[in-house]
């Protein structure tokens, strides 16, 4: 996920609900928010959230990019 704002809680959960998703990455300018974000979305069953600080290697190993 590109992005720690509004809509990124909204948008892993409808991603997650569409297919099975095991992991997801969390990337922000801003690290803390991106860290923030994943801990408030660690009450997803199955799935292992964390943020990231590095997009490029993040974008190049997913499965699914979302902004």
């Amino acid at each position: 996920m590109l992005g720690a704002g509004s809509l990124p809680p909204y948008r892993i959960k409808a991603h997650a609900a569409g297919c099975p998703i095991a992991e997801v990455e969390i990337w922000n300018r801003d690290l803390a928010k991106a860290q923030r974000l994943a801990h408030d979305l660690g009450d997803m069953p199955d799935v292992r959230i964390t943020a990231t600080a590095h997009l490029q290697e993040a974008v190049s190993q997913a499965h699914i990019v979302s902004a």
